[in-house]
């Protein structure tokens, strides 16, 4: 499923792409929805294919994961990467932490158990209090 060259990733059903659609359009921290936005527009221009999410907001822990996970607060996205070359998912990187700084985004390429994908995630000193509520900017 694509909005505009975003997919979201809909192996789970209908249910699980609509709460992709409800953590895109609220449910998530709206520098991270602006992050993905440029990215996706880069790899459609240096690649010709867009991003697929396929992981937001989380209500559970996976298995092997980070219980205090940045997803649990709408500031952490994962991204397939399989579409990518290593050297092309090396500039995304790459690019990502020169646009936004390493200090306010951090960005991997690894895997973890699920296969190979981006994890981005907005770094807690930069965690916007209350932005679901029209809250400011933490320092």
């Amino acid at each position: 499923m694509s909005l505009h060259n975003i997919n979201f990733d809909a192996i789970f059903g209908t249910d699980k792409y609509r709460q992709f659609l409800a953590d895109w359009n609220g449910g998530i921290d709206p520098r991270l929805k602006a992050i993905i936005i440029e990215l996706t527009d880069y790899t459609m221009i240096e690649y010709s294919h867009g991003l697929t999410i396929t992981s937001l907001n989380r209500s559970f822990v996976p298995i092997g994961s980070n219980p205090k996970s940045a997803h649990f607060e709408g500031r952490a996205a994962d991204i397939r990467s399989r579409t990518f070359t290593a050297e092309q998912s090396a500039v995304i990187v790459k690019r990502a932490r020169v646009i936004w700084g390493s200090k306010f985004l951090h960005i991997i390429h690894h895997d973890s158990g699920n296969g190979e994908h981006f994890h981005l995630n907005i770094n807690y000193p930069f965690k916007r209090n209350g932005w679901r509520n029209g809250g400011s900017y933490g320092t």
